[in-house]
């Protein structure tokens, strides 16, 4: 019984010995449409960027960065001044959280969370672990909650209906005059509106 000698096949020269990849079934079948693709996507003639097209890109950026320079010397942060207590309010010290227990309004029922402050400013909303009712949990419009008190677009003053802005003695001048009204006919057609909520303290107001 002859002994058999098994070999590889040898790879011809230029054929690959790897395993092939291709991005799509244009270029697995190498049509003549991926083939023109491909030649097109070097365009014969284009060339570098010369040395003086380099030179003056980098003379026009440094005239830009010197105009944007002198356009910005005038821009600062205002200037604040950071003042001491006159009188240290309790449990209160700079750069130490100060947690409150509290809750949150919705639709159906109140939800028990934390709340988390620094110099008596929320910073973060979590739920409270200490109550049985959510074990910790939170709703994302409760943790949400917290930016409203940060938004830019917030009102910062009472406005009319034509747009005008308010003074505080306008507006409270114009509330006072809406409550009157609303004595004197017993409230009839005074109507809030207002979102589903749970709160105790906007029923009492209410």
């Amino acid at each position: 019984m002859s002994k058999k000698v098994f070999e590889h096949p040898v790879a011809q020269p230029g054929e690959p010995t790897g395993p092939s990849y291709w991005r799509s079934l244009e270029e697995r079948n190498k049509s003549p449409e991926f083939r023109t693709r491909a030649e097109r996507e070097f365009v014969e003639g284009a060339a570098a960027i010369t040395h003086v097209e380099r030179r003056e890109f980098l003379m026009l950026m440094g005239a830009s960065f010197g105009l944007a320079g002198l356009g910005l010397a005038g821009c600062r942060e205002p200037r604040n001044h950071t003042l001491p207590y006159a009188k240290q309010p309790e449990n209160t010290i700079p750069g130490v959280a100060t947690y409150y227990a509290s809750s949150f309004p919705g639709e159906f029922a109140n939800q028990p969370i934390l709340v988390e402050t620094h110099q008596h400013r929320p910073t973060k909303i979590e739920g409270n672990p200490s109550h049985q009712a959510n074990g910790g949990a939170s709703s994302k419009f409760a943790q949400a909650s917290v930016l409203d008190m940060y938004d830019p677009d917030r009102a910062q003053a009472s406005v009319a209906a034509d747009g005008s802005v308010l003074s505080v003695a306008s507006a409270r001048a114009f509330v006072r005059g809406l409550a009157t009204a609303a004595k004197a006919d017993a409230g009839a057609g005074l109507a809030f509106l207002a979102r589903p909520s749970t709160s105790p303290t906007r029923a009492r107001l209410v």
